[in-house]
């Protein structure tokens, strides 16, 4: 039997995941000037009253460009040095594990939430008063 919110709210995660990573790559480079887009698409978003189903994957998304950054840094930290048959470019890196543990953290969280709402949604109203 289908739910209203479209499998379960999913789509709704997903779209809410897709705002946050967006988001928070946008402020990596534009930087506080990007936070003015993330709150436009955030409330754009919000006008839904079934995507608010999803919302822990804002949370999530705001993961996911940490594991990229920690996965840019994967050499660090230190400098890390490139040769190729004409030229050595060196840089330096910083330590990927704040970036990884922080970003698997945020996600697990994100997920867990969206998981923990629809496991209390499909709980009998009276088994759902007991947690």
């Amino acid at each position: 039997m289908p739910h209203a919110e479209g499998a379960g709210g999913w789509q709704w995660f997903a779209a809410w995941l897709f705002v946050g990573a967006v988001s928070t790559f946008a402020f990596f480079v534009a930087g506080i000037g990007a936070l003015a887009v993330a709150v436009v698409a955030i409330a754009l978003l919000a006008r839904h009253r079934s995507s608010r189903t999803g919302l822990a994957g804002l949370l999530a998304g705001l993961g996911v460009p940490l594991l990229y950054v920690a996965l840019t840094n994967r050499r660090g930290p230190g400098t890390f040095c490139t040769t190729t048959p004409t030229s050595v470019s060196c840089g330096e890196q910083s330590d990927p594990r704040p970036w990884l543990a922080f970003g698997v953290l945020l996600i697990v969280l994100g997920v867990g939430e969206f998981w923990w709402q629809r496991a209390s949604a499909h709980r009998p109203a009276n088994q759902r008063s007991m947690t």
